[in-house]
C-alpha cells in the first residue's frame, strides 16, 4: 500500500485497538504496584512479538493486514517507552526485579518473535500446498 490517507487511517485504527488492548491488559494482569513486575506489559510485549512474527511470514509487507495488525496494532500494543520506564522504576526498588523484568521481556520477546516467524512461514507454506505454478 502506498503512503495514502487510507493507509494512514488503517494504521490509526490498528493503533487504537492495540493501545486499548495494552491499557486493559496492564490493568487486568497483576498491575504494577510497589515495585512488582508489570506483567501486563510483559504479556503485551511477548504476545505482540509473536503476532508480528507470524504476520511477517503470512502477509506481504505494506499490505492492509500488515499496516493494520503489524504497524498499527502491534506497534501500539508493544511499547519500548513503557518497558524502559518500568526498568528504571523497578531498579530503584530492586535491582533483581529490574533484571528479571529485563530478561523476561527481552528473552520472551525474542523467543516469541522467532516462534512467530517460524509459525508464519509454516502457515505460508501450508497455503501454497496444492497450488499449481508460481
Amino acid at each position: 500500500m502506498d503512503g495514502s490517507w487510507l493507509g494512514l487511517m488503517i494504521v490509526f485504527v490498528g493503533g487504537v485497538v492495540g493501545g486499548g488492548v495494552r491499557a486493559v491488559l496492564d490493568q487486568v494482569i497483576v498491575p504494577s504496584q510497589h515495585g512488582g513486575l508489570p506483567w501486563g506489559i510483559v504479556v503485551c510485549n511477548v504476545a505482540g512479538s509473536l503476532v508480528l512474527g507470524v504476520l511477517v511470514g503470512v502477509v506481504p509487507a505494506g499490505s492492509t493486514p500488515a499496516l493494520l495488525i503489524g504497524t498499527g496494532g502491534c506497534g501500539a500494543l508493544t511499547t519500548f517507552s513503557a518497558f524502559s520506564l518500568h526498568i528504571v522504576q523497578l531498579a530503584r526498588a530492586s535491582f533483581q526485579r529490574a533484571a528479571l523484568y529485563l530478561l523476561l521481556s527481552l528473552g520472551g520477546g525474542l523467543s516469541f518473535a522467532l516462534l512467530g516467524v517460524l509459525l508464519g512461514q509454516a502457515v505460508g507454506q501450508l497455503g501454497q500446498v496444492g497450488q499449481v505454478g508460481p
